[in-house]
């Protein structure tokens, strides 16, 4: 959820708790985190966001601490941790492609197991 800090951290404590509480399931907020750019934190910010966690991922090389989240996959946060997290999945990509080549190949793979033939082709 993106917005002004004041009514983001509303809507989660009060307006979405309000929503789950109409299904019967009560709001976990340890599954929730936040991130917020440096230039925006306000005095009250952590007034604000009481018990929701700030997103943090750690640097594997470093092991430094940046604040960061992924969102449905999405890298949300500062401009290296951006770049970095988008040339991991891109060699993921690479590297899955690669695989699912090798493994079609017709010298490897004999007539009858061929993955097309289960689809019908």
């Amino acid at each position: 959820m993106l917005g002004l800090l004041e009514h983001v951290f509303t809507i989660i404590v009060h307006d979405h708790a309000a929503r789950l509480a109409t299904i019967g399931l009560p709001l976990n907020l340890s599954k929730t985190k936040c991130y917020i750019n440096d230039q925006y934190r306000t005095p009250q910010y952590h007034t604000l966001r009481g018990d929701i966690a700030e997103g943090f991922n750690s640097n594997v090389t470093t092991g430094e601490q940046s604040r960061d989240l992924c969102v449905y996959g999405v890298p949300v946060g500062e401009d290296s941790f951006i770049e970095t997290f988008l040339n991991n999945k891109g060699d993921k990509i690479c590297s899955d492609l690669r695989l699912v080549g090798k493994r079609m190949n017709p010298q490897t793979i004999t007539q009858n197991y061929r993955p097309a033939n289960a689809c019908g082709n």
